[in-house]
């Protein structure tokens, strides 16, 4: 079913001239994040888009064009996508610019500050959390390590992670209905804002675009694990101890660090920035997909089953919800080289058997369509106009 017919077969008349704005913290890649700012701005097409800076050329043009975008200060910056790291104490402050007065109903798509913007009394506030802000909380230690820091940078970054960190907590107090995209997620706004969710509401994976091959080849894909969070450093090191073939495709901030680590090693390839076409097919012929990182949720371990192939990753984050059970993959609990190799030999032994169920793998993906995500989005949406109650009411 096309979204068009998907929304048309959905009774929500309440929404039809309601004003909307959609706020998203930042782009330059088209990931999780961006992906369901795609699918919101499809289904908000009259809806205004605000975000702090960033590249809206990696959105599909004909979602862009005609609609009003409006960026923060900070998008004026000079070399502002080389250096929007170093400016992360000023997001606070540039998401609050946002004027929303006219807006019926804004959606924030937040792992950062957008779900901080400010909203009349009037305005209704639904934030999709992909994820507290990482750099804040669990994994500061992980994006300002004070080996990578030299000591005036040692002494002024937990001042101002500090202020992140009380506006952080004070801000999710203006979310009116609050969406986290996994059980994770949700645990981790329990533990850092003192909040339950509202629902919890798995992003759209465009499942239909990824097919099963009858043909398997010998090698472990890897989907971009090139930023502090996604275990690229670990699958590196792993896929060196184990001579397993790895194909890494996409790009990141960490990329040039780890070809440096995998320079001299053939069974490591990294493939860049590929064309659909190229990373469906690489989906379809990978022994499996593998992941040494924490994903929020993990599109891609949905792109995977979505593809017929199993899921290699760490138990932690959204891999322990999806990856069920043994039919799905496996997953390793303690983050060493020993536990990897354990997990990788049972995937070998199930192949080595009769492989796995390619139609089970791609039926489980079909949990996750994009249908299913456009259908609770908009019921939440109905149910966050249809309820009063203060915000305070979910918090335990």
């Amino acid at each position: 079913m096309s979204i068009n017919a998907e929304i048309s077969a959905l009774d929500f008349k309440s929404l039809k001239n309601k004003k909307v704005a959609i706020v998203h913290d930042f782009t330059w890649q088209n990931r999780g994040g961006e992906k369901v700012v795609e699918v919101l701005l499809e289904m908000f097409p009259k809806a205004d888009f605000f975000m702090m800076f960033g590249d809206t050329s990696v959105y599909p043009q004909e979602l862009i064009k005609d609609r009003k975008i409006t960026y923060s200060f900070l998008n004026k910056f000079p070399f502002i996508k080389k250096y929007y790291r170093y400016t992360y104490f000023l997001w606070p402050t540039a998401v609050e610019t946002f004027n929303l007065n006219e807006y019926d109903i804004v959606i924030s798509s937040s792992a950062s500050v957008s779900k901080g913007v400010i909203t009349p009394a009037s305005t209704k506030h639904i934030c999709y959390m992909h994820s507290p802000m990482r750099y804040a909380w669990d994994q500061m230690w992980e994006y300002f390590s004070p080996q990578n820091f030299n000591w005036i940078k040692r002494m002024i970054i937990p001042l101002m992670i500090t202020f992140i960190r009380v506006w952080d907590y004070t801000s999710t107090s203006r979310i009116d209905y609050l969406i986290t995209n996994s059980e994770f997620i949700a645990g981790r706004c329990k533990k850092y804002y003192r909040r339950s969710p509202d629902q919890v509401i798995y992003p759209p994976v465009y499942t239909d675009d990824f097919y099963i091959s009858d043909k398997t080849e010998d090698y472990l894909l890897s989907v971009a694990p090139y930023e502090q969070n996604k275990g690229g450093i670990n699958l590196i090191e792993y896929a060196k101890k184990s001579g397993s073939n790895v194909k890494i495709i996409g790009d990141g901030s960490m990329r040039k660090k780890l070809q440096k680590m995998a320079k001299g090693y053939d069974n490591i390839q990294f493939l860049g920035r590929v064309p659909d076409k190229e990373k469906y097919e690489l989906f379809a012929h990978a022994k499996a997909l593998v992941h040494c990182g924490v994903e929020d949720f993990g599109i891609q371990f949905i792109e995977a089953l979505a593809s017929g192939i199993p899921i290699l990753a760490y138990g932690k984050g959204g891999a322990k919800e999806i990856v069920s059970n043994e039919k799905i993959g496996y997953t390793y609990e303690n983050n060493d080289y020993a536990s990897f190799q354990s997990a990788l030999d049972k995937i070998n032994k199930v192949y080595s058997a009769n492989g796995f169920d390619k139609k089970n793998l791609q039926q489980r993906a079909r949990n996750f369509s994009k249908q299913n995500f456009i259908s609770r989005i908009y019921r939440a949406i109905k149910e966050s106009l249809n309820n009063a109650s203060n915000p305070s009411n979910n918090r335990k």
